[in-house]
């Protein structure tokens, strides 16, 4: 692919259910797919579980987390 990467990790409310999401998109001159799920990838997921967390959810609710 050229041109521009994308990540993104979901976002759950309360009920375990998915709400929103939080992404990213990079160019590929600065990321290969490989290093952007290594070098983003947790920090994008943190954000999206503490975002989960401000909206009541709880990892015991969800049925994929």
């Amino acid at each position: 692919m050229e041109g521009g990467l994308c990540y993104a990790a979901p976002v759950y409310d309360y009920t375990g259910s998915v709400v929103a999401a939080i992404g990213t998109t990079v160019l590929t001159i600065h990321y290969r797919q490989k290093d952007i799920v290594r070098a983003l990838g947790p920090q994008l997921q943190e954000v999206a579980e503490r975002i989960s967390v401000a909206l009541g959810w709880k990892r015991e609710v969800s049925s994929g987390r």
